[in-house]
């Protein structure tokens, strides 16, 4: 295994449920993560699902604050994200 040493990985679940599987597999993945590496689970529980026809209706309206995720997904060196298909 190579040397992870400051390594910082965003980790990000595409299930919200609490019983969801790829959360499980993500557990699962960092439970052998490399010593020093560090990762974080973003919360994506408060960005909205992506679809142009609804934000070219004007939502989240223009003002709508970036997710607190934006700052933490900068300062990663890699992000990883579970889902399914």
């Amino acid at each position: 295994m190579s040397d992870a040493s400051g390594t910082k990985v965003l980790a990000m679940c595409g299930s919200l449920r609490k019983g969801s599987y790829n959360m499980a597999a993500l557990r699962a993945a960092i439970a052998q993560k490399p010593p020093g590496m560090t990762i974080e689970v973003a919360d994506i529980s408060q960005i909205p699902l992506y679809n142009e026809d609804v934000r070219q209706q004007g939502f989240p309206p223009p003002a709508w604050p970036a997710p607190p995720a934006r700052n933490t997904i900068c300062g990663a060196a890699a992000s990883s994200s579970t889902c399914t298909r």
